[in-house]
């Protein structure tokens, strides 16, 4: 249902720019969005982890000494940073990136003598910022009673200069769209139905993306036979953030997000969940408004303002969309400011004026929409 709806949707905006930009706060360091935090409480390194996780980021990894001069000079107004490596033992081989991408390989900024590790708790890793050491590292103690402040790194993205609100949350190159219903209302996203592939998305959707009050989001993801679950993306099962607690396997074949844990739990697949679409910030093809169509448009649709999402020249619009059967139309408007849209049933019967967001549902198979002023709009028709 959704699939004509989203994906052609975010895949045909016009590029209207292609710099990889940061998220607000976050500056560009050598194709790394990086962001100095205060220091936390006795410079705690697990403090200083959460802080970046609440961005989908993690503590800055350093891969080569062009990098690590940067990082260093970027942060010079500390005199100590945490950065994204921990290490198990006194050997850089047995030091991983804080990303999850595995041991270091092939640049360590490591001080002679160091990494040092006596005890499970003195393996994280610092960097002098400020001397004649500035640009080492060292192994400490992840509890130190001195000043480190964290420097978190999250990913860039391109920036297509789309207008706001058109795309809200943006993270890694994509877009999420939130929305409500069932998971079969949400397959309708098809290949854009919320799929999680790292523990840093897992944490930027946590910390950012449920609404007021909900405490579950639900994936788009399905049992497939006993303990399997497959993507409805068709991507790959590579990351798995199931709850190892949770026991309620048995007639519950989705699975979503608790917001308290950031785990995912079984639930039952019939029951209204906020849902995401994800879908890839878009590329260069053209969009069609359906803009004053000579033919009855048939949902699922996306209808938008002439020229969206740029303001369109103020010429009045008007759509005329069914479905077949015994469905009604349902119209979200997903996008809209500047405009005013005036929605009728079979009978001409007036359903809505509004210039707001909001859905509304016809009480036929049949809605007329007329649109006017210079602003932006775009709906979602869906059959219903």
């Amino acid at each position: 249902m959704l699939r004509n709806l989203l994906i052609l949707l975010w895949l045909s905006l016009p590029i209207l720019g292609q710099n990889y930009t940061c998220p607000p706060n976050y500056t560009m360091v050598l194709n790394k969005c990086l962001q100095v935090f205060p220091t936390t409480a006795w410079g705690n390194h697990s403090a200083a982890e959460q802080i970046c996780r609440k961005d989908g980021g993690t503590l800055v990894t350093i891969r080569s000494a062009i990098e690590n001069r940067a990082v260093a000079t970027f942060a010079a107004g500390n005199n100590r940073i945490w950065i994204g490596t921990f290490c198990f033992g006194n050997d850089t081989s047995q030091c991983v990136y804080d990303d999850y991408s595995g041991p270091l390989s092939g640049y360590s900024g490591f001080e002679r003598g160091y990494p040092l590790v006596t005890n499970h708790n003195d393996g994280c890793v610092l960097m002098v910022t400020q001397g004649s050491t500035a640009g080492n590292w060292l192994s400490s103690w992840c509890n130190p009673y001195e000043p480190v402040s964290p420097v978190c790194e999250v990913p860039p993205f391109i920036d297509y200069q789309i207008p706001t609100p058109s795309c809200v949350n943006k993270y890694n190159g994509f877009c999420y769209a939130l929305l409500q219903g069932t998971y079969e209302y949400g397959t309708g996203c098809g290949s854009s139905f919320l799929s999680i592939h790292s523990n840093r998305e897992n944490d930027y959707i946590q910390n950012n993306l449920f609404p007021p009050g909900q405490n579950l989001i639900l994936l788009g993801a399905k049992r497939k036979y006993l303990v399997n679950y497959d993507w409805s993306d068709t991507t790959n099962w590579d990351f798995d953030n199931r709850d190892p607690m949770d026991f309620n396997l048995n007639h519950l074949d989705c699975l979503a997000m608790n917001r308290s844990t950031g785990l995912w739990n079984y639930v039952a697949c019939n029951v209204s969940q906020p849902l995401i679409c994800k879908y890839p910030i878009p590329d260069n093809h053209p969009i069609e408004s359906h803009c004053n169509a000579n033919s009855l448009l048939m949902a699922p649709l996306t209808i938008t303002s002439n020229g969206y999402p740029r303001n369109n020249n103020g010429s009045p619009c008007s759509y005329k969309i069914g479905t077949t059967g015994a469905y009604r139309v349902k119209i979200s408007i997903v996008d809209i400011w500047g405009i005013q849209l005036t929605i009728k049933d079979f009978d001409g019967n007036l359903i809505v004026q509004t210039g707001i967001q909001g859905t509304y549902v016809s009480p036929s198979s049949y809605i007329s929409v007329t649109q006017t002023g210079t602003g932006v709009f775009r709906a979602i028709v869906i059959p219903y």
